[in-house]
């Protein structure tokens, strides 16, 4: 069978990198890159600045806007601890939680809202970040022995019975995990965890800390994972979205590869510009704490003597 001629400029582009690199690259072309056909319409427009970082860091390039900071590190290790170094892939600035702001949340929430809208499509009834009797509790034993009683809210109730194997409906929860980059691998190509390692591992955490509770309300845990750097989505939540594009494409009468195409482009968008909005901000708020405000005298001679 014949090679394709860009099949063959990667393997000779490849052949010049070290095995642990071509390891890493491998992973991330076999990730997500729907997102640079999408019409540039809604969640699927880009504005420059945030298409630049999504592009670098969807291919792993340096992000030149990290190296110009003057402030190269995290104060996310108080007491005296040494300071976390800022890596130019933007890794740190996506997965620490101690950086102030609303990121994370914020990220979160858009592909909430986009679950709970191909839901809708679906004519799937749904109820984001439901209270009530949707709420499943869980025993903790404390450090000290005492059992209490911890509440677990969850993200997403879809009313889709109608579908299900054992006839239930599902409470899913929505969390997205950042994959093992190229940073992490060794030259050696030793101690390499893939992307799909990182979403089973998410999933595996969500499972332990929701099915029990959820499963004795009576309804399916569905943990609804997706990872950022390659794009890719676990296969529960590959599953929860076919089954929504199929009775989409039933009821509208467009095939469903189309619509599911349609449906996974947009997701694409999302989360690549989760990533820039994420990066962008924490960046932005980097700088202005690299540039002291001048109304102080002191900070001023300061700020002038490192300029100067």
């Amino acid at each position: 069978m014949k090679k394709r001629r860009a099949e063959l400029f990667v393997e000779e582009s490849l052949s010049h990198f070290s095995p642990a690199d071509q390891q890493a690259f491998r992973l991330l072309l076999k990730g997500d890159s729907s997102w640079l056909t999408a019409i540039p319409l809604g969640d699927c427009r880009f504005q420059d600045r945030e298409f630049k970082i999504a592009f670098k860091t969807r291919l792993r390039i340096p992000l030149v806007e990290v190296q110009r900071l003057q402030v190269q590190h995290c104060n996310c290790r108080p007491n005296g601890r040494q300071h976390h170094e800022l890596d130019h892939h933007g890794d740190h600035l996506m997965t620490c939680k101690h950086i102030k702001g609303s990121e994370r949340t914020v990220d979160h929430n858009k592909i909430v809202r986009y679950m709970s809208q191909l839901d809708n499509a679906a004519r799937v009834t749904t109820l984001i970040e439901p209270r009530g009797k949707f709420v499943a509790e869980a025993e903790i034993q404390k450090p000290n022995g005492i059992i209490q009683h911890e509440r677990r809210f969850l993200d997403l109730w879809s009313a889709d019975s109608h579908v299900t194997a054992n006839g239930r409906e599902t409470l899913g929860d929505v969390s997205g995990v950042h994959g093992v980059p190229i940073s992490a691998y060794t030259r050696e190509g030793q101690n390499c965890a893939s992307l799909k390692q990182a979403l089973k591992k998410r999933v595996d955490t969500k499972i332990a800390k929701y099915r029990e509770p959820v499963e004795r309300l009576g309804y399916n845990f569905r943990p609804l994972i997706y990872e950022t750097v390659s794009g890719a989505c676990h296969e529960d939540m590959e599953q929860v979205i076919t089954e929504r594009c199929t009775e989409i494409a039933d009821r509208t009468g467009l095939g469903v590869g189309l619509v599911r195409f349609r449906w996974k482009q947009r997701l694409s968008c999302i989360i690549r510009r989760n990533v820039a909005h994420t990066i962008l901000n924490r960046i932005d708020r980097l700088h202005t704490r690299s540039h002291p405000r001048t109304k102080d005298q002191d900070q001023y001679n300061e700020l002038t003597q490192r300029v100067l």
